[in-house]
């Protein structure tokens, strides 16, 4: 069953990979193509230092690129939806009607499924350790609403970092249930504390920076090296982490939000997939 999946859906799942200008990766995230629009994870509005992203779709091996989009970054930023008008539902609509991609084909959306504990399910996601796109199943253990009033999916299953964004898929119809939202997990909301205050520490230290010296060395030099020293440790940690408990953002809200008429037609193209996966 879970290889029909896979060669049902891998063709529509994508990477969105954001760089430096010196071509470091700073951000990797999935996307999935919905009609002519690709669903991913709000992060791609938040990658300060990129300079460009490039989208990938992938051949059945998961590793080889099959088509390619390379953009500045303000020019990706450029087509996106304010952010605004997602009232922080944690995703984000790339319109993706490029000519790349339009052989591409969709995913179908599930109105109508209601998800249930014991239920089968995957993802097809993005690895950021790996570079390459992967099927992990599981089952849903449990439903969550967080403090937004947002309803979420809990569902056991093997989470990387890059999983963001990805579709979360009932086995039996093949249809996408919800999007993979790894923000949510308890990890990724320690690294961002984590994160928050390094930056702050960075920024205090660089204000004192060169205001004293002991021995010819300043000091806040090499506390400033120490917290960035930190800051790459446990991004590397937070990159390499496997987590066993996902969550992903249930289909009604994403629903709700596409069918406002914000993104167009939602119906199924030509060559997107059908309902029948056997």
């Amino acid at each position: 069953m879970f290889r029909q999946l896979w060669q049902n859906s891998f063709e529509s799942v994508c990477s969105l990979n954001f760089y430096s200008s010196s071509n470091i990766e700073v951000l990797g995230v999935t996307g999935f193509k919905v009609a002519n629009q690709l669903i991913t994870d709000d992060a791609v509005y938040c990658a300060k230092e990129a300079d460009h992203v490039i989208i990938r779709f992938y051949k059945e091996d998961g590793i080889t690129t099959n088509a390619s989009k390379s953009l500045l970054y303000n020019e990706f930023l450029s087509l996106l939806p304010e952010i605004n008008d997602f009232e922080h539902l944690g995703f984000a609509v790339v319109p993706g009607d490029f000519k790349e991609f339009s052989d591409i084909p969709g995913l179908n959306l599930c109105r109508s499924c209601q998800s249930q504990i014991g239920q089968s399910v995957c993802v097809i996601g993005y690895q950021t350790e790996y570079k390459n796109l992967s099927l992990k199943t599981g089952f849903i253990s449990s439903n969550h609403v967080n403090d937004k009033g947002l309803s979420f999916i809990q569902y056991d299953g093997t989470i990387k970092p890059g999983n963001s964004g990805a579709p979360l898929i009932d086995a039996a119809s093949g249809k996408v249930i919800g999007v993979v939202m790894n923000k949510e997990l308890a990890i990724s909301k320690s690294y961002r504390e984590l994160t928050k205050i390094i930056e702050s520490n960075l920024k205090v230290l660089k204000e004192m920076e060169g205001k004293m010296k002991l021995y010819d060395i300043d000091p806040f030099q090499v506390l400033i090296a120490s917290q960035n020293q930190i800051k790459h440790i446990s991004r590397e940690f937070f990159l390499n982490a496997t987590v066993k408990v996902g969550l992903a953002l249930e289909m009604n809200h994403i629903i709700e939000y596409l069918d406002g008429g914000n993104i167009g037609d939602l119906e199924p193209d030509q060559g997107t997939q059908s309902d029948d996966i056997s």
